[in-house]
């Protein structure tokens, strides 16, 4: 292996394995829970490594000549997606290596859903990681046929959003959140953070708080940390945590000028330490967040703070569950209300919306689900290889 400007340089052919996982992004979320037990291989696409040999090449000018020469193309976007050197050498290198599976925890990624659509021999797997903004799902549309590969998503909130997008989920699979049920059905026994009454989900980014803040999503973060930290301030007994996104300075020195109590941690995503802090609070408040989402599927109280004035930033949640006025008074109002309602009459009350958003299984993670379709999938192929000898690769479908 090789570096060459940032990128690896392999000479041979990449060693061939049942399972591909798409993007090194992905092997964290997926090794422990879904290909636990299983080997595979990665295919890096952030910092690529290219593999090189006689046999990729040729298939790599094979696909390079085959696709120029196609018309009628549905959009230019697509057009250019599929013609671009990316996508070429990674359809390439998965007709050389000939995976049965590949998987991606990156499912907002464009190049993963087109693969699929030209390259029919392997199921494809795509596992949701977080929720989805309309504008993004309204322009993937035009450019992706997600039904081509299996979608493991959190709810029937995804599906009818894509639906209503355009978007066919004949291939969608709710199933919640795997991240969030691994926490909770794998590691939470041992968790012995502190309970807090509150659990603020930090949405903090550097470069959305450059010039002042003026993103419209900063914009509401910090005006929910000003109510938040004004409530701390006039209501001392209730005890308050900050799930921070980033283990930087930067983040805790952002808080230290809203705060004067101590109610500062660092975040720790090898040990999903934002769901530890969730699950141990009362009450989590977030302005557009997926963990506080994942939460409500677990039956926390919850109450997002959509101060942005934008309805695309927003999710159809219970009314009490849902701030939209700038004004201190309402929201310290929705805070108490939520903290002494009952648990249980919460529960009662919301159970319909909480298996919307994230179809939990109370007794299997959602891992477990994926897990037993992928090993269906491989036993049944290996169930045909003993039957008969393995043929010709297919080739790919030259669909525009």
């Amino acid at each position: 292996m090789i570096s060459w400007r940032g990128k690896k340089i392999i000479f041979g052919n990449m060693p061939r394995s049942d399972i591909f996982v798409f993007d090194e992004a992905s092997e964290g979320p997926l090794k422990d829970t879904v290909l636990s037990g299983h080997p595979y291989r990665v295919v890096h696409v952030r910092i690529p490594r290219y593999y090189v040999s006689v046999r990729l090449g040729l298939t790599f000018l094979k696909n390079f000549i085959r696709f120029h020469a196609l018309h009628g193309w549905k959009n230019e976007k697509k057009r250019r997606a599929v013609l671009s050197k990316s996508f070429l050498y990674y359809l390439s290198l998965i007709q050389c290596a000939r995976p049965k599976v590949v998987m991606t925890f990156i499912d907002t990624n464009h190049l993963f859903f087109l693969l699929k659509e030209y390259y029919d021999s392997a199921l494809f797997i795509a596992v949701q990681n977080g929720s989805r903004w309309k504008p993004d799902v309204l322009e993937s549309a035009r450019i992706i046929d997600i039904h081509r590969s299996l979608y493991f998503c959190f709810g029937q909130y995804d599906i009818d959003l894509y639906r209503d997008c355009g978007h066919d989920t004949r291939n969608f699979r709710p199933v919640g959140s795997v991240k969030a049920e691994y926490y909770r059905h794998m590691l939470s026994a041992n968790d012995n953070r502190a309970h807090h009454h509150i659990c603020l989900v930090s949405q903090f980014r550097e470069q959305m708080l450059e010039n002042g803040g003026t993103h419209d999503l900063a914009g509401a973060f910090i005006r929910l940390t000003e109510y938040l930290a004004k409530f701390a301030e006039m209501s001392p007994d209730y005890t308050i945590c900050i799930a921070c996104c980033s283990d930087g300075d930067r983040e805790v020195d952002f808080f230290r000028n809203y705060f004067t109590r101590d109610v500062i941690f660092r975040n720790d995503r090898e040990k999903l330490t934002t769901y530890g802090h969730m699950a141990r609070s009362e009450l989590i408040l977030s302005v557009y967040s997926t963990a506080a989402l994942e939460a409500f599927g677990w039956g926390k109280k919850v109450l997002l703070c959509n101060y942005t004035g934008m309805d695309s930033y927003g999710f159809p949640l219970p009314e009490e569950c849902v701030a939209t006025r700038l004004d201190y008074g309402v929201f310290e109002r929705k805070v108490l209300t939520l903290l002494k309602m009952p648990q249980s009459d919460y529960e009662k009350k919301h159970f319909d919306y909480f298996k919307y958003f994230m179809n939990y299984n109370p007794t299997v993670p959602s891992h477990h689900f994926i897990r037993t379709e992928m090993e269906a999938y491989l036993c049944g192929l290996a169930e045909m290889e003993d039957r008969a000898p393995v043929g010709q690769d297919q080739g790919i479908g030259l669909k525009v």
